[in-house]
């Protein structure tokens, strides 16, 4: 597998340049992203992240709790933290990826749901282009349950992309499910899905203050400034 992901290092940039779609519409109250940067955009606000790098390597039990989230599983699915496609740690199963089919779910343990939950997807090269849809961020519980955010078409040489949820205000959540879904071929078979690793996950909980723009931080030091001289005249 080590081949398989020193491919994807040196096609990374190559793929990131062919994720073309940013946004999906809301439904529900919540929007999919497929881009890191117009999704913390979206958030605007304090964002955590968990990159799997704290915690010692190996196989996750059924029900463990890692950093802020509880992993829950079937029998078939085997998750493990692994050495990352790209460096450091990450998310993956046995052999270190994840297979077509593979699916868990992470609940938030704070004691507020989340309004944003992303997770950066590496995936393994291909014969031809992945169809779009194959890797779901899917959100897992309240009014917006079974609403996803899926790839865009990708190129074959494999690399990375990125699935991320934000919510609006009154459709929170707390259950995040990161799986594959595996299509049916043209003579009704299962089609390959490439093997796939999660890192870098990013989360906001609900009530997070949205981060002032520059010209409003500005306001209120020179605010502070005038109080601080008025005081010491005063004094």
């Amino acid at each position: 597998m080590d081949s398989v992901f020193r491919s994807l290092r040196a096609t990374a940039a190559g793929v990131l340049a062919a994720v073309l779609i940013n946004t999906t519409p809301a439904m529900a109250g919540v929007v999919a992203y497929t881009d890191r940067a117009a999704f913390l955009a979206a958030v605007a606000g304090a964002v955590s992240a968990d990159g799997f790098e704290t915690y010692a390597p190996g196989a996750i039990s059924n029900n463990a709790t890692l950093g802020d989230f509880k992993y829950t599983f079937s029998d078939t699915v085997l998750p493990m933290v692994v050495p990352g496609g790209f460096g450091g740690q990450a998310l993956g199963g046995p052999f270190d990826v994840f297979v077509g089919g593979d699916s868990l779910s992470l609940t938030y343990g704070g004691v507020t749901a989340l309004r944003a939950f992303g997770v950066d997807v590496l995936y393994a090269p291909s014969f031809d282009s992945i169809a779009a849809d194959l890797y779901r961020l899917r959100v897992g519980d309240g009014g917006n349950m079974g609403f996803h955010a899926g790839n865009p078409v990708l190129d074959s040489a494999g690399g990375l992309f990125f699935l991320g949820l934000v919510a609006d205000a009154g459709s929170e959540f707390s259950l995040v499910d990161m799986l594959s879904i595996v299509p049916l071929d043209a003579n009704g078979d299962p089609a390959l899905v490439p093997a796939y690793q999660f890192d870098n996950i990013a989360y906001a909980v609900a009530g997070t203050a949205s981060v002032p723009e520059p010209t409003t931080v500005a306001l209120v030091l020179a605010a502070g400034g005038l109080l601080a001289v008025r005081r010491l005249k005063v004094g």
